[in-house]
């Protein structure tokens, strides 16, 4: 920290004058060391006082410097992890290493500004913040200051509380431009009463890039119909950007009719009409498995009564079935079988029939 309160003062003589790269020649540094340095002095309070107290090491000072205020203490707390013990009342607090906070940095602070759907260079926007290219506090307004770390990927914006607020501008002013645009959501939900924003379930996005395959081209989102319109997103993820939608529910390309559900009259006709014929076919097939039966199973409720001929009664089975019915108990099926009375004193009675796929009572 001394070093870098140095180099400021010598920043600040009017007499003699120095510049980054000539200290850095007289100190035998990089320019970027200077930069990087420099901005030591720029650390909040908090920060400062933890970099004092060698609680946290220069390696996340410099990174903590390069952040605005406002997002220096929010940092400061992801530089540690607390750990609770059972010997200890309070939380024991362990420093994280540097990498760890560059990429906390990452994730909750950068923004890529690639992905802004506003127009980067106009200065009205927010007319007091400016335009995004003469911000100090872009990533890539500095190489020297964040070309080694925060500004090795892309160019990137440091402030999210400046984006976001560019962003609601943006949105207020694309849809005062174009009051008929369509708003939708990115989440799924019902709509709320009296929002014109339309959730994910209430739309079909069109995809922009081309389909991969035949099979791929013939999904609904590759598809234009004629109430394809633009749309922009106002709430959920990428809020601000236009894209194309149909949101129409009649449309037969993006809406499709759902099949009827159970209790349509006609799908309950055909249903029924499935049941006879599984009925006839599930008759027919016992008929047939009557014919292939051994005879010895066949006559086996024959057998049973003394006096009556086992060949005359089977031959009566055999061209006597003349009616049939089903019935379920137990989870189990039996069906029953009335032969006809081909022969006298013997009163007509249910035979019954046990199929090779049915479990018996």
């Amino acid at each position: 920290m001394e070093e870098a309160e140095g180099y400021k003062r010598l920043l600040e003589l009017k007499e003699p004058t120095f510049t980054v790269e000539q200290i850095a020649a007289k100190v035998g540094k990089t320019p970027a060391y200077i930069t990087t340095r420099l901005k030591l002095t720029d650390l909040c309070d908090d920060a400062a006082a933890a970099f004092y107290q060698e609680h946290i090491g220069v390696g996340h000072a410099l990174l903590l410097a390069k952040l605005p205020a406002a997002q220096q203490e929010s940092a400061l707390k992801a530089c540690f992890k607390e750990v609770h013990t059972a010997s200890e009342e309070k939380p024991t607090r362990i420093l994280l290493p540097v990498r760890n906070l560059q990429s906390w940095i990452a994730s909750h602070i950068l923004l890529v500004l690639k992905d802004a759907p506003f127009n980067k260079r106009d200065a009205q926007l927010i007319p007091t913040a400016g335009s995004c290219a003469d911000c100090p506090k872009r990533t890539g307004h500095n190489k020297l200051l964040f070309g080694d770390d925060l500004g090795r990927e892309a160019d990137q914006c440091t402030d999210p509380a400046c984006y976001q607020a560019k962003v609601s501008a943006h949105l207020a002013k694309t849809i005062a431009a174009k009051p008929a645009l369509v708003q939708i959501s990115t989440t799924y939900g019902a709509q709320q009463e009296g929002s014109a924003v339309l959730p994910r379930n209430k739309y079909t996005a069109i995809r922009d890039d081309r389909p991969k395959d035949k099979e791929e081209a013939k999904r609904p989102e590759f598809k234009e119909c004629k109430f394809t319109t633009e749309a922009i997103i106002t709430e959920g993820e990428d809020v601000g950007t236009i894209h194309k939608v149909c949101a129409n529910p009649t449309c037969p390309v993006h809406h499709p009719k759902q099949p009827t559900s159970r209790d349509d009259v006609k799908w309950k006709a055909e249903q029924e009409k499935q049941r006879k014929e599984q009925a006839i076919a599930n008759t027919v097939g016992l008929q047939g498995s009557i014919q292939g039966m051994p005879l010895q199973r066949r006559s086996q409720e024959a057998d049973d009564h003394p006096g009556q001929h086992p060949q005359r009664f089977r031959r009566s089975l055999r061209r006597g079935v003349r009616a049939s019915e089903f019935c379920r108990s137990r989870g189990q099926c039996a069906i029953f079988r009335i032969a006809d009375q081909r022969f006298a004193g013997l009163e007509p009675r249910r035979t019954r029939i046990i199929r090779k796929d049915q479990p018996s009572l």
